[in-house]
């Protein structure tokens, strides 16, 4: 049994960072969304802000504007409606699983953290693409938008951050038990 244990032991410590630094980003991030309401947080806005930027740099003049209903921001262009952006739709909650999953596997050093910005960097970047999508998705097939939003592209944000992983086995050396 204690031969057992010790042949696991690392996998169990992965197991309990991770899940203890899910739990503890979960919870100060949803500590911070209720110190907002009924407002929508400040990373929504910056990520629905940001997001209005580029439409309208890429000649979609939007606007970010709150939501009377709800901590939502809406992003109108011509004034329609075009799409509402929600505290799941900023992206933090997948940075606190990446970021979850590092200091989990480890191992730390400066490539290590280099490695987590450029991935969180890259995740947020992968985000305003998401909702850059989904924006142009509702103004010219709004049919196709529950099927992009709910599997296509949160299946492709999941499969960047997938790949991140490996990547980081790769560059940080890690091997197979």
């Amino acid at each position: 049994m204690k031969e057992e244990l010790r042949r696991f032991f690392p996998a169990l410590l992965f197991v309990g960072k991770f899940l203890l630094l899910y739990t503890i980003g979960n919870l100060l991030y949803g500590w911070m969304i209720e110190s907002y309401a009924p407002r929508p947080d400040p990373v929504t806005e910056w990520v629905s802000h940001q997001t209005a930027g580029i439409l309208t740099v890429t000649g979609y003049s939007t606007r970010a504007v709150s939501s009377d209903s709800g901590p939502t921001i809406v992003l109108n262009w011509c004034g329609k409606r075009i799409l509402a952006v929600y505290e799941g739709c900023n992206g933090v909650n997948v940075m606190i699983v990446f970021l979850a999953f590092m200091v989990g596997i480890g191992p730390y050093s400066k490539k290590f953290l280099w490695f987590v910005v450029a991935g969180l960097t890259l995740i947020h970047v992968m985000n305003l693409l998401r909702l850059l999508g989904l924006c142009l998705i509702a103004l010219h097939l709004p049919e196709q938008f529950y099927f992009v939003h709910k599997y296509l592209f949160t299946s492709v944000l999941y499969v960047v951050i997938f790949s991140c992983w490996l990547l980081w086995f790769r560059i940080s050396g890690l091997k197979k038990a």
